[in-house]
């Protein structure tokens, strides 16, 4: 199957540095909260992707999510399926990797049998002999680099989050009074296993 991604994994020791959560800890928390990050790596990945890129903004993808003892896998970006359209055909590999000059032949882009090219976009038709391309555009870097931001972010927030925060938060509904009594006994997610998490 044709697709344009990355299949990325992320290690739980670069979310839990401090190593005071076990496995089965770090596994249960993702299981209780995988829905909300993969909404997140979504979002990101749609607010990097350009409106003009035809459907891409309206097809990225996150898709085998999962979770091992020794972190966080999944793949992300856009599968040739989902458009319809053969291999050859499929723009989100040219975005991501460049074309004419900035793609792997290094050649400006010409037309093969007629005279000059012709395109349409916002702006009306377009006619030229050549031209030169477009560069790589790095959308799943910039997206997956916010991501992993934000995810040691969620895991520092859940894991390592004052008690005078954890009460803030227990006011607002965030958090049970269980938890936060929970809580003031550690300062780790073991600690509050017993009392879920709200969302």
């Amino acid at each position: 199957m044709g697709r344009a991604g990355h299949n990325l994994f992320f290690k739980f020791s670069e979310f839990d540095p401090r190593g005071l959560n076990t496995p089965a800890v770090m596994l249960d928390f993702v299981a209780q909260n995988s829905g909300e990050m993969k909404e997140r790596l979504w979002e990101f990945l749609v607010n990097e992707t350009p409106i003009q890129t035809g459907q891409m903004q309206e097809k990225v993808e996150v898709w085998n999510f999962r979770a091992s003892r020794a972190g966080i896998s999944f793949e992300c970006g856009w599968r040739a399926a989902t458009f319809g359209l053969g291999y050859t055909h499929f723009y989100p590999k040219y975005v991501l990797e460049g074309t004419g000059i900035y793609g792997i032949h290094k050649t400006p882009i010409v037309p093969r049998k007629k005279k000059v090219l012709v395109w349409q976009d916002t702006e009306g038709t377009h006619f030229a002999p050549s031209v030169l391309g477009q560069p790589p555009q790095n959308i799943l870097g910039k997206a997956t680099d916010k991501f992993m931001e934000w995810l040691k972010n969620y895991f520092a927030d859940c894991f390592y989050a004052s008690t005078a925060t954890m009460a803030t938060r227990c006011k607002k509904g965030r958090y049970t009074s269980a938890q936060v009594s929970a809580m003031k006994k550690t300062t780790t997610w073991s600690g509050f296993l017993g009392g879920r998490r709200k969302h």
